[in-house]
């Protein structure tokens, strides 16, 4: 699992990221944490949508690497 999270996030503070991620690591959960700089929350999700978006392709690679691990031979 993946979780993204920007640096600008206004509606979730990171703590909440990192404490969730912890938590499911107590799971047994392979989870990592991403952060994106001056990215904020929306931006994450919206710019997914659209390649011509400022985050769009750092929003892609992480999911693309995560995908590559996770279904690797």
């Amino acid at each position: 699992m993946i979780l993204l999270h920007g640096t600008e996030d206004y509606v979730v503070p990171l703590s909440s990221s990192i404490k969730f991620s912890e938590e499911l690591k107590r799971h047994n959960a392979d989870v990592t944490v991403r952060i994106i700089p001056s990215c904020d929350h929306y931006e994450i999700c919206l710019d997914l949508m659209k390649p011509s978006c400022r985050f769009h392709e750092t929003v892609i690679s992480f999911i693309e690497t995560t995908a590559k691990s996770v279904f690797a031979d």
